[in-house]
């Protein structure tokens, strides 16, 4: 897989918008309390997931995250939102490819405004032969085949423009032997799916994967469970040492190179630099996942083949000066962006919040 040896580059989205004037019709109906919506493309008159905002002095509307603001509409490009009648704005976005729509608008008691929205394209990114995604998104779930839960990821990527997903851990209840086939319903032209993981997830670093295919019977191994177990999760152990709390794993240098070897996939490091506090009953530890062999991936001539320098903060400053560091001992290191996370109306890291745009040509698979 050649992925990383193409161009690339990393965005933080939050919203964008251009100077072309969008088409923006409206008109009241008895009805419901509430605005009734349809975005379509401009050029071609085709439906258009977006992202919609409506606010007034106050507040937001109807987010779908708690800390991201709006609601996804269905694939179609339709929405209807309940609200009381007054002033509100009006926002409408599509991920950077497409200008964004803002208007001021009324909401009357028993009737329904309509609106049909016509958003311009900006830069056909996908015609270009640019596609964006995440490849570190964790889908935990309790339900074995969740279908619920990729309905939901298909509308919010779609909505924000997000071309793909590699699915982390729990993979919405699908495993090595069913992903495709439980994938495939909720993948097409213009979103996809894809199997991926967190692994080797040590205490030493972690790694995730584009192109994987599977684990191949090794990811409970590749869990460092003796730092989880005895450290990290206890109450007990204020301190470790690898005497005290051994590691049994494979080496992630070891595992690493024939992962890539035998899908052909690329690894990523994640958060390279991360450390915290963690609160455990009465004791308070220092905890890190840092990217310990790092330094002996690139000695060695690359382990790891793109390193995270955007991730839980948009301009992560550890990060980014460990990569300029590494440019500037004379390494190439592909940058990239991560959320890990996306999913639940709690996560504080919105599919379509960090982004990176591959460049793959005509074949975005």
């Amino acid at each position: 897989m050649k992925l990383l040896d193409r161009t690339l580059f990393f965005l933080l989205i939050l919203t964008l918008s251009c100077a072309r004037q969008t088409s923006f019709h409206s008109r009241y109906v008895t009805g419901e309390t509430g605005i009734r919506g349809t975005v379509l493309d401009a050029k071609t008159s085709e439906p258009l997931p977006a992202r919609i905002v409506l606010r007034d002095s106050a507040r937001v509307h109807s987010s779908y995250y708690k800390i991201y603001p709006g609601h996804f509409t269905a694939e179609d490009g339709t929405f209807f939102l309940n609200a009381e009648p007054g002033y509100y704005r009006l926002e409408i976005y599509h991920g950077i490819d497409y200008c964004s729509e803002k208007r001021a608008v009324e909401i009357r008691a028993d009737q329904t405004l309509e609106i049909t929205a016509r958003l311009e394209p900006w830069v056909r990114l996908r015609q270009l032969g640019w596609v964006n995604g995440d490849g570190h998104a964790h889908l935990y779930t309790d339900v074995e085949k969740n279908e619920q839960m990729l309905t939901t990821v298909r509308q919010i990527c779609r909505a924000q423009g997000v071309d793909f997903i590699s699915t982390n851990q729990g993979w919405a209840g699908y495993s090595d032997d069913d992903w495709q086939s439980g994938y495939a319903p909720f993948s097409d032209a213009h979103f996809q799916l894809y199997y991926g993981a967190e692994m080797p997830k040590y205490r030493t670093g972690h790694t995730w994967w584009l192109g994987l295919t599977s684990t191949r019977g090794y990811f409970k191994a590749s869990m460092d469970t003796m730092y989880e177990n005895h450290y990290y999760q206890s109450e007990r152990n204020e301190h470790w040492d690898f005497q005290r709390i051994g590691f049994p794993n494979i080496p992630d240098v070891y595992l690493v190179p024939r992962f890539k070897i035998a899908d052909h996939a690329v690894a990523c490091l994640p958060h390279p630099t991360s450390w915290w506090q963690q609160k455990r009953g009465e004791i308070e530890k220092y905890t890190t996942n840092v990217c310990a062999y790092l330094s002996y991936s690139l000695l060695a001539g690359g382990i790891w083949d793109g390193l995270v320098i955007m991730g839980y903060n948009a301009d992560h400053y550890f990060y980014q000066n460990l990569w300029f560091h590494i440019l500037n001992e004379g390494h190439r290191l592909t940058p990239l962006a991560e959320l890990d996370g996306g999913y639940g109306e709690n996560n504080k890291f919105p599919y379509g919040l960090y982004r990176v745009y591959y460049q793959v040509g005509d074949d975005p698979s």
